[in-house]
Parts: structure tokens; C-alpha cells; sequence
């Protein structure tokens, strides 16, 4: 299972809105990095846990 450090995933994410909840808008983000594959499923974000 592959680890996403955190300097990729601000990376991936780039600046968000700011619109709407902070916590929705990463959910939505993070899923959209997943559907379009540049976050394998499965893959370990920072803070996941073991």
C-alpha cells in the first residue's frame, strides 16, 4: 500500500476555495484526487494511522 507523504498531498491538493467547510472541502478534494488516479485506492494519507 503506497504512502502519500504530506508535501505530495499539499502538493496534489493545491489551495482550496475556501468556500465551504474546511472539512468537506478536503473529503471532496482528496476524493477527486482518487477518482482521477493520482491517489492510488488504498493509498496511506498522512495521519491514517498504522
Amino acid at each position: 500500500m503506497p504512502t502519500i507523504t504530506p508535501r505530495t498531498l499539499s502538493a496534489l491538493l493545491g489551495a482550496l476555495p475556501g468556500q465551504r467547510p474546511a472539512y468537506v472541502e478536503l473529503t471532496e478534494a482528496i476524493r477527486l484526487l482518487v477518482v482521477d488516479g493520482r491517489i492510488p485506492p488504498g493509498g496511506r494519507l498522512p495521519g491514517s494511522g498504522n
